[in-house]
């Protein structure tokens, strides 16, 4: 299949593998990058691809694998293991002083991150700003912000599942 073919039939495909991540009861965020994925994927394989039919096929088969090794390699980890919650009526001093502790890890946490990383995920998270309104603050691509977003929030996970491992020794 020629580039132009591609780029032609990339926005279904897209549009197909979205509808299948959220089939798998993903969000919206999760679903986006999983479409991502599958459209890099194929985009690596388009020169072997002979029809659109079969980029169809393999569009779907490379989805829903992706799903399933998002299911695979998540592990759950609750904000609440990070930021206990505090009684407000009868606050305890030393959840008090967990959870300014634990703000303070996250922050620091978040000024680690590059600097266009931590601008989209302090706007997405902080601002509640959509990709669109993200890209045209930025001045980037939408395709950008949303790997932008995901890098950010892989990186904070992995910093969290540290943290959470650390602390429970």
């Amino acid at each position: 299949m020629e580039q132009k073919e591609f780029e032609h039939i990339a926005p279904e495909l897209r549009q197909r593998a979205l509808n299948i991540s959220k089939g798998y009861s993903l969000n919206a965020d999760e679903s986006d990058d999983i479409a991502q994925d599958a459209l890099l994927k194929l985009w690596t394989l388009h020169s072997e691809i002979a029809e659109k039919k079969n980029a169809e096929a393999l569009a779907v088969s490379i989805t829903r694998h992706l799903c399933i090794d998002h299911f695979r390699k998540q592990k759950k980890v609750s904000l609440l293991d990070i930021r206990p919650v505090v009684d407000e009526q009868k606050p305890n001093p030393h959840e008090q002083l967990e959870v300014a502790d634990n703000e303070e890890w996250l922050e620091k946490k978040l000024q680690s991150l590059p600097s266009m990383e931590y601008q989209v995920i302090y706007l997405r998270q902080t601002e509640q700003k959509s990709n669109a309104e993200i890209s045209a603050l930025l001045g980037i691509g939408i395709n950008s912000v949303t790997t932008l977003l995901s890098r950010a929030r892989k990186k904070l996970l992995q910093e969290i599942i540290k943290k959470d491992k650390y602390d429970n020794r």
